[in-house]
């Protein structure tokens, strides 16, 4: 019980056992101050206890730990067994220790006494070691005792990507890893965002990209997010791999979690759970986006409203939107009959540029729309500018 407006946290667990192999993928130097240029990789694990435990953890209930048989092999003869498990008889639920053996007491001091982490742990001096594996804004307090300074609330757009059809416990999937991580980096740092995250588990490969972190910060990160997926579609097609992307945007936590023997910098909240739930309802090789980021976008791109879905955690439901990119206009600048030809003539009024869409959009927004295209900042600079030019 957390005592905040009645909410129970629940804990299952699941136990696997056995080789993993160890990838660092990655190398692209991301976007930031010039006397900083060094590439950023990720660290990530596979294997077969990864597999095991996507089974066993589902077959535990609230309160309950489930064992794999390689990981039931290691404890049989010091646990006492729960019940039986019917649907899977050879994964092993944990009931408590047997104590005729070992007591809780006993096993806690002597995990302690044998625990030598510490002895391998970086001191402040040696953290350069380490450093392409963390985000810049963040070595810099690390490296100054400012850590604390990177929590904080803030608007970003979140990207989550879902791929499939990579296994990477072949050598020829370590390599395809390695050549979709560097393509994923590119097309996320040519639009300045920040990839987050990086994992292989049994869903298959999950990305968390982000836009408006530090030292990063555009008005227009919303449109930067979608853009970048239009780009990361083309990159799982090249490598025949299954892609699904979910991308919303809102005011989330973004900071460090964990505790000080292991944290993590990472952005959670509401908008970030919705873009996860986005992801798993996408189909394949397309992008699916919330309210949030089609009101936020400019009108590079169009919006095209699905039909709302229910996702877990929400009681209503979601508005959804899918978006196209907007093709190159034929004529930008001086006609050839001598008229000034603005960019948002095309889809002046953003979404769908139907004749619907405009009748049913208030004039402000319309205006809204153009401001946003064009940078200048009120309706009238944009008639003074428009009148000006003999637009």
């Amino acid at each position: 019980d957390t005592e905040v407006d009645n909410i129970v946290l629940c804990l299952h667990i699941g136990l696997g056992c056995g080789n993993i192999s160890i990838l660092q993928v990655g190398g692209q130097t991301p976007p930031g101050p010039p006397e900083t240029p060094v590439p950023r990789c990720e660290y990530l694990i596979a294997g077969p206890p990864l597999e095991q435990i996507s089974i066993a953890e589902p077959l535990a209930k609230n309160g309950e730990t489930c064992l794999s048989p390689q990981a039931w092999e290691h404890v049989k003869d010091c646990v006492i067994e729960g019940r039986k498990i019917e649907a899977r008889p050879e994964y092993h639920l944990l009931w408590r220790m047997n104590e005729s053996k070992y007591t809780f007491p006993t096993i806690k001091h002597a995990a302690i006494e044998n625990d030598n982490r510490a002895e391998y742990q970086f001191k402040l001096s040696e953290l350069n070691v380490i450093r392409r594996y963390i985000p810049s804004a963040v070595f810099k307090q690390i490296e100054c005792g400012t850590l604390v300074y990177v929590n904080e609330m803030r608007n970003i757009s979140v990207v989550f990507i879902n791929g499939a059809g990579l296994d990477v416990m072949s050598n020829k999937g370590a390599t395809l890893a390695q050549e979709l991580m560097v393509s994923v980096q590119k097309a996320c740092y040519q639009h300045e965002g920040t990839l987050n995250k990086f994992l292989i588990d049994d869903k298959g490969m999950l990305f968390l990209l982000v836009f408006g972190l530090p030292p990063l910060v555009h008005t227009d990160d919303p449109t930067r997010a979608v853009l970048a997926c239009f780009d990361m579609v083309k990159i799982f097609k090249k490598l025949n791999l299954v892609g699904r992307f979910g991308v919303t945007t809102g005011r989330n936590y973004c900071g460090v979690c964990g505790s000080a023997q292991r944290m993590e910098y990472t952005v959670l909240g509401d908008s970030v759970n919705l873009s996860a739930r986005l992801m798993a309802s996408a189909k394949q090789h397309s992008i699916l986006c919330d309210e949030e980021t089609k009101n936020r976008s400019s009108t590079e791109v169009i919006f095209n409203a699905l039909a709302p879905i229910k996702v877990k955690g929400k009681e209503s439901w979601i508005p959804v939107f899918e978006p196209v990119k907007k093709d190159a206009a034929q004529q930008i600048g001086v006609t050839v009959d001598g008229k000034i030809r603005f960019p948002w003539y095309d889809h002046p009024f953003g979404g769908g540029g139907t004749v619907a869409g405009i009748a049913s959009s208030s004039l402000s927004a319309q205006q809204l729309n153009v401001q946003q295209l064009c940078s200048v900042k009120t309706w009238e600079g944009i008639a003074r500018v428009q009148q000006m030019l003999g637009g």
